[in-house]
């Protein structure tokens, strides 16, 4: 989607706009000027009490709408066919100025940063059918502070006529699908969404107690941990690669991708612990002098590895470098998460803290025992042994991503940033979070102000924030809820919109058992689900009616992602020019990154959605040697994240399901149709 822009870039705008109307078709331009105004202070505001009416001498009545808060202004009324929307509005800075995104019919058509300060035009072309539409606006990235309040005021909007004369399907004309609202049934597609977690089923199906609630569509990743004591029982040089072999061949057939992390130690949650012991390294390491400790609680001992002791570390980089050689070329791994450090390999240890009676080293003695800053007492592990963990990891699986908790601050830093390994993997390392739902996925030391690493602005912090860009952020919702689950429910939502949330797990602790979900709960639940990783669609397009054989025939698209984080896979756009058969004549790849195509969150309002992002797509069809008739133009968005000499190929990989009505059997979607003569 093109963005709205001020209209001092009038030159860029014309350009556009004279391509639309060569394309559509329009009346004579002086019919093209005429235009219909709305004065926003005549729009109803929702919630009522986030803006008002004001006066302004300089507005165009007098009078404008002020949006104090994340709110959405709505109005119906009765419009020609229409070419071009304008927003006449200003903004006030507070760390950053206003977003506005302006819709139609609840499909949005244009989305901006209203960076003047002074009343100025920003401009979005469309092509809105005469008759009566929902016209809104809305402000998105609400901020203030002690010192400034970010607010925008619109003072009106201008519809401008000038609609297609030839009625729809005729060739030229657009024939894109409606936009799929939040409203519909999730969208399946690969990393995003509800995962199948620790083989539980999809919620709200594999819970009788939610019975009341239709099935969610599907999930396209599956992930699982194991025991090390599983995985390499007998000895140091010997594997039993089975139970991970035979869940990604049960993923895969069941078209899945797969990801999965090995465990040293798990404080919970067995029914019995055989001979009173609670274990996850093989026996032959807990028999090795020094690699592990035994801590007795309530009659159970606990066998926690020494998490520095050089055999322990030296089995780790071993079982690691061997998990590697069989699975990073693995198609069917989507990702290996960061194993070797403590509780549940989750990169803490509060369970030693809190429940064992050994806590970590005291903050202030912590850079000495370390080799980092500890503020919680629940770390254990030196800066040089992390160091060998991640190295290890890295080497291992240079072509397959690695995720890692947020819980160790050096871990983050040796993982995302220092490791000299770092420049040989194919994937920036992302995010693992547990505990959606009550912990932010950045972690506590990352964002809460009485952090000493957020009071010293620790340049490590920027590049965790800054990390959904490149690499997911993947969730497990929390096992318990302090302040209530209605609160829960309320901070998943907007931790997933405002930490860019690609996927949650199936497993919703509060709901597996025998209590139903409340109604209210659920639509929550939903949207947080709904609301992860990438939404996109095809908003506006422009394609000539007529192309003589042998000519290039130009295509712009306007894309927009409606999610909250982009895609991370490599996914290739391919226009097709498609012959009355449906047999596809020609075809171009779009230069357009899908992965580079999401907007920065301020999200406060669970009533709202996630604020998108666009942007435009221009390419050539070619003609050459086409006979005369009309074609379809559609579009298709392969998945082509394919690992160099990858093993196990995954070919059955469906092309992305877009938030667009109008998918065929193909899994491409219509744009228009050009007459080639």
């Amino acid at each position: 989607m093109l963005s709205l822009r001020p209209t001092l870039f009038v030159a860029g705008v014309a350009v556009l706009l004279a391509t639309v109307l060569c394309v559509i078709n329009v009346s004579p331009p002086a019919q093209a000027a005429d235009s219909t105004a709305l004065e926003a202070e005549a729009m109803t505001i929702q919630p009522a009490a986030s803006g008002s009416v004001f006066n302004d001498s300089s507005a165009s009545t007098g009078r404008a709408l002020g949006m104090w808060a994340n709110s959405t202004a709505t109005a119906t009324l009765s419009l020609p066919a229409v070419v071009k929307v304008v927003v006449r509005a200003k903004g006030q800075r507070c760390q950053g100025m206003p977003t506005m995104v302006v819709g139609i019919d609840g499909t949005m058509v244009g989305t901006t940063t209203v960076n003047a300060t002074t009343w100025t035009d920003y401009a979005t072309t469309v092509n809105i059918p005469a008759g009566s539409h929902a016209v809104t606006v809305a402000y998105t990235n609400d901020a203030r502070s002690l010192l400034c309040d970010r607010n925008l005021l619109v003072d009106k909007l201008t519809f401008v006529a000038g609609g297609p004369t030839t009625p729809p399907g005729t060739p030229g004309s657009i024939s894109l699908g409606a936009v799929i609202p939040f409203t519909a049934a999730d969208l399946t597609n690969a990393q995003r969404g509800q995962y199948e977690n620790l083989g539980v089923g999809l919620f709200p199906q594999s819970q009788p107690a939610q019975s009341a609630y239709p099935a969610w569509p599907a999930a396209a990743d599956a992930g699982a941990r194991y025991e090390w004591r599983d995985i390499q029982p007998t000895d140091a040089r010997t594997f039993n690669f089975a139970p991970i072999d035979n869940a990604i061949a049960t993923a895969a057939a069941a078209g899945k991708r797969f990801h999965f992390r090995i465990m040293a130690f798990a404080s919970c949650c067995r029914t019995s612990y055989p001979a009173a012991t609670n274990v996850s390294v093989p026996d032959w390491l807990r028999a090795a002098p020094g690699a592990t400790g035994n801590y007795v609680r309530n009659g159970i001992t606990h066998v926690v590895p020494n998490w520095n002791h050089d055999g322990y570390l030296s089995a780790v980089e071993n079982l690691v470098t061997a998990l590697g050689n069989r699975y990073n070329k693995d198609e069917r791994v989507a990702w290996f998460e960061l194993s070797g450090y403590g509780d549940f390999s989750e990169n803490h240890n509060a369970f030693m803290r809190d429940s064992l009676g050994v806590p970590g080293p005291a903050p202030a003695n912590s850079v000495a025992a370390l080799g980092y800053y500890s503020q919680y007492q629940d770390q254990y592990i030196t800066k040089p042994s992390i160091a060998r963990i991640v190295n290890a990891t890295l080497r291992a699986f240079p072509d397959t991503r690695v995720l890692t908790t947020a819980q160790n601050a050096e871990i983050v830093k040796q993982a995302m940033r220092d490791s000299p390994v770092l420049s040989t993997t194919r994937r920036p390392v992302g995010v693992r979070a547990d505990c959606l739902g009550v912990y932010e996925p950045p972690q506590t030391w990352a964002v809460n102000p009485y952090s000493q690493y957020v009071q010293g602005n620790d340049p490590i912090i920027p590049v965790l924030l800054e990390r959904w860009r490149t690499a997911p952020v993947v969730t497990e919702w929390c096992n318990f809820a302090p302040d209530g689950n209605q609160a829960f429910f309320d901070k998943g939502v907007k931790d997933t919109v405002n930490f860019h949330v690609s996927m949650l797990s199936s497993t919703v602790p509060m709901y597996q058992g025998s209590t139903s979900m409340p109604s209210d709960l659920y639509q929550q639940w939903a949207k947080a689900n709904k609301f992860s990783g990438y939404r996109y669609a095809m908003t506006a397009a422009s394609l000539p009616g007529t192309a003589t054989a042998g000519s290039a025939v130009p295509l712009t698209v306007r894309w927009a992602n409606f999610g909250s984080a982009p895609t991370y896979d490599a996914w290739q756009i391919t226009y097709e020019l498609r012959d009355a058969a449906g047999t596809v004549r020609r075809t171009v790849n779009s230069p357009l990154a899908l992965q580079k195509l999401a907007a920065a969150q301020n999200y406060t309002d669970t009533t709202n959605e996630p604020t998108p992002q666009a942007a435009d797509d221009t390419v050539s069809l070619s003609t050459t040697g086409l006979s005369a008739g009309v074609y379809n133009v559609a579009a298709k968005v392969v998945w082509n994240e394919h690992k160099a000499a990858g093993t196990n190929v995954v070919t059955n990989m469906p092309p992305m399901r877009l938030a667009q009505a109008g998918r065929d059997s193909t899994g491409g979607y219509p744009i228009g149709t050009v007459t080639v003569s």
